[in-house]
């Protein structure tokens, strides 16, 4: 009846069957096996349904309880349980339980992170600090909502004062979870394996836990007076297993660069060319008109496939909806943005800066920025630009902008262009922009060339502009 109200999910579906087993055990007064029930739970569900073995949540879900059910009683050697009852202090059973508990997230991983390679192509990294603190909460989150659902039935208020504690662990796992979402490299991205090395993982994996568990009973028929030579037979074994899983690990995760690929995305009515030459990766275009989201659903999909977690360079090679629109929604997913900035503006002219000062204050993509806008009688003007993670230079005067006016990382935008007088030139003259470029380049994120940068741009845009009326 629980399978039935929840949808019959692939983990709802096997906990049911795996119950039903344990309740049929303790009726016929046999001994239950989980790796048994399991087994059974997988041939039936099978049997049913084959494509089982093609969905994410089977394997993930097998895999979780064959961790914690055949490979955690391998790694962790005695009984937790009974080791702890032999502890004396409240200290060294807390250490004990400490212990057990990190065994038991590490066979977890053991067997959950090629899987997460597999389907998902990335590794959080510092997802266990969320579990460890599910792990400690859940028993007194699963007392009170209990003991809440029985004082509902009597007074709804009553009900919802004794969920209150409940209510209050899950809304704090839930900040923590968004929190460690926040943190720098929280997600590892690792690209999807080959075949070859998922099996490969899986053998070496497979066989030292037979050898383990051998080695265990071996040791368990022999008598009291060889567990000192066990003890020192298991450090051993635990450093080679540890060895041996870190080289299953290379194996596992090896990514070879193509020495020089293109990928033609599919992005429906639209263009997007993934182009790699050993560590270079560029994205030539990526847009559709025809398909929503495609920079969130094709084209992240396919760099995170691949084991693509940063982009070289990104070429657009006309500003139409179906070759930009998936680049801005890269933008987005990344937070390249410029909210919370603060802008510097060289420039107060009515063409540039101006304009250009309302649009980065404007409450919209684009915008949000803290703008300040300097000129020719602007004091510690020097200080502004070394604060600025944005600087729009338009004041029309010659590598004005130089690299001790420029913090590292910052955005350079250079508007200004003026005729050099260059004796090399047949025309005798260069056109300069207000940033010294080869100085200030190397300490930039980003910065737009003169010429090439922004005076290209501002004839696409009047053309495009034109076209629309």
């Amino acid at each position: 009846l629980y399978g039935m109200f929840t949808g019959s999910g692939t983990a709802t579906v096997r906990a049911v069957v795996m119950f039903a087993v344990r309740m049929g055990a303790v009726a016929v007064g046999r001994t239950y096996d989980s790796l048994s029930a399991l087994s059974l739970a997988a041939i039936l569900m099978l049997a049913e349904n084959p494509s089982y073995l093609e969905q994410s949540g089977f394997w993930l879900s097998f895999g979780a309880v064959t961790a914690i059910s055949g490979v955690y009683p391998v790694l962790a050697g005695e009984k937790a349980e009974r080791k702890r009852r032999r502890e004396k202090t409240g200290l060294e059973k807390l250490a004990a339980k400490g212990k057990e508990a990190a065994m038991v997230y590490l066979s977890l991983q053991l067997v959950m992170i090629p899987l997460q390679a597999w389907y998902f192509y990335e590794i959080p990294l510092f997802a266990f600090l969320p579990n460890l603190f599910a792990g400690a909460v859940m028993t007194a989150v699963l007392l009170t909502g209990a003991a809440g659902l029985l004082a509902g039935l009597a007074s709804v208020k009553a009900g919802s004062v004794v969920l209150l504690p409940a209510r209050f662990l899950l809304t704090l796992l839930r900040q923590m979870t968004a929190a460690v979402a926040q943190i720098p490299g929280n997600v590892w991205i690792c690209g999807q394996p080959e075949k070859w090395q998922m099996a490969g993982y899986g053998i070496i994996l497979t066989g030292l836990l037979v050898i383990l568990y051998v080695r265990k009973r071996k040791r368990e028929m022999k008598p009291d007076g060889a567990k000192r030579k066990g003890a020192q037979a298991r450090r051993r074994e635990r450093m080679l297993f540890g060895i041996t899983m870190f080289f299953a690990c290379v194996l596992l995760f090896y990514r070879p660069r193509e020495t020089f690929s293109i990928t033609a995305l599919d992005v429906g009515q639209g263009d997007s060319l993934v182009v790699e030459s050993g560590r270079f990766v560029m994205l030539n275009d990526g847009g559709s008109s025809s398909a929503s989201a495609i920079g969130e659903k094709r084209i992240l999909p396919y760099l995170k496939q691949r084991g693509i977690a940063a982009l070289d360079a990104v070429v657009v090679t006309h500003p139409d909806a179906d070759h930009t629109n998936g680049i801005l929604e890269l933008l987005k997913r990344y937070h390249i943005e410029t909210q919370g900035k603060k802008c510097v503006v060289l420039g107060r002219s009515n063409i540039v800066g101006k304009p250009m000062a309302a649009l980065m204050m404007q409450k919209s993509y684009p915008g949000d920025a803290t703008v300040t806008v300097c000129h020719s009688r602007s004091k510690d003007l020097v200080k502004e630009c070394q604060e600025a993670d944005i600087i729009i230079a338009a004041l029309g005067q010659p590598n004005f902008v130089k690299a001790d006016m420029v913090k590292e990382g910052a955005v350079i935008i250079d508007v200004g262009t003026t005729r050099v007088p260059d004796a090399s030139k047949k025309s005798g003259f260069k056109l300069t922009g207000d940033v010294k470029f080869d100085e200030v380049a190397p300490k930039c994120s980003y910065i737009t060339p003169v010429p090439g940068g922004v005076g290209p741009m501002t004839i696409v845009s009047l053309m495009k502009n034109t076209l629309l009326a």
